[in-house]
């Protein structure tokens, strides 16, 4: 099961995107609408009325599915609305793709997962599998932007992302891009340059060996300091690193006294400690690069 499975709605049943969109309920239709403000006045008989006055500066983005209307944001003009369907639409025609899960994270960032199984990495003995996220914030966009994918590979239920894993989906200008590639071929030629950075640094990892001392020197890296923390924090804090403990040393089975297994355990105890069906903040680590944390891990 890839991790992604946790967050969310699963999607695995979908044949095409418009499916995948219905089964988490992403199909919902977007407007942009003036905003008023109720304002008494009176008219000419002398009668207090109700008036309605238009906000010039800002519009309401607005979202509807099977007649049921929701506020999506607020928006200066110049915003234009932008649907699921018109930012993920380009996705069945990527090819050899299997839908994962969807959803709307509670910062508001609309998702579609996608594994692409005929592109797995083999690296000493070990699979990783890449997923694509695409994402959609706030379902409005303007030269700015905020509309965009990125890949990361998925081993026994742990995301990794490394590198400059994002690229731009067409919605914004001022963003990292792939010039005039077609949206359905930027994944496959952002694997072309991702793939080898991906693998050098995981064999490091993987070839790198920690002692228990090593990985106490990480744990006390990874918690806030004692000096910091209320005596019933500390507590937890020990019962968190004691199952931190236990992951990694599950994890030794597979990958040995590594630093690989040390990065490995910290993200799956990070990001999958309980299924998560509504999306939290923890998500977002799956989707950016986590370099400084790694460049930590290949340190210790």
């Amino acid at each position: 099961m890839s991790i992604y499975g946790n967050y969310g709605t699963s999607i695995k049943e979908a044949k095409d995107i418009n499916e995948a969109l219905g089964l988490c309920g992403l199909d919902y239709n977007v407007y942009k609408k003036e905003m008023f403000f109720n304002i008494d006045t009176k008219n000419d008989m002398g009668n207090v009325v109700e008036v309605k006055v238009p906000i010039g500066t800002y519009n309401v983005i607005v979202g509807e599915r099977n007649g049921i209307y929701n506020t999506l944001g607020i928006v200066s003009k110049d915003y234009k609305p932008l649907s699921n369907k018109e930012v993920f639409g380009f996705s069945d025609k990527i090819g050899n793709i299997k839908y994962v899960s969807g959803g709307i994270t509670t910062n508001g960032i609309n998702y579609i997962v996608m594994s692409l199984e005929d592109n797995k990495l083999d690296i000493n003995g070990h699979s990783f599998v890449p997923h694509i996220v695409l994402q959609n914030s706030f379902n409005s966009y303007n030269v700015n932007g905020r509309t965009g994918a990125t890949i990361t590979y998925v081993n026994n239920d742990v995301a990794f992302s490394l590198g400059d894993n994002m690229f731009n989906l067409g919605f914004r200008r001022k963003s990292r891009t792939m010039g005039d590639i077609p949206k359905e071929t930027m994944p496959i030629e952002k694997l072309k340059t991702l793939d080898k950075e991906f693998t050098e640094n995981i064999k490091a990892l993987m070839n790198k060996k920690i002692s228990h001392i090593d990985l106490s020197n990480i744990l006390d890296h990874l918690y806030p300091s004692k000096d910091d923390m209320t005596p019933s924090a500390l507590v937890r804090n020990e019962e968190r690193k004691m199952k931190y403990v236990e992951e990694y040393n599950k994890g030794e089975e597979t990958y040995g006294k590594t630093a690989f297994n040390a990065f490995r355990t910290y993200f799956h105890f990070l990001n999958n400690d309980k299924p998560r069906k509504g999306c939290d903040k923890n998500f977002q680590t799956l989707l950016y690069p986590h370099n400084d944390t790694l460049k930590y891990f290949m340190g210790v």
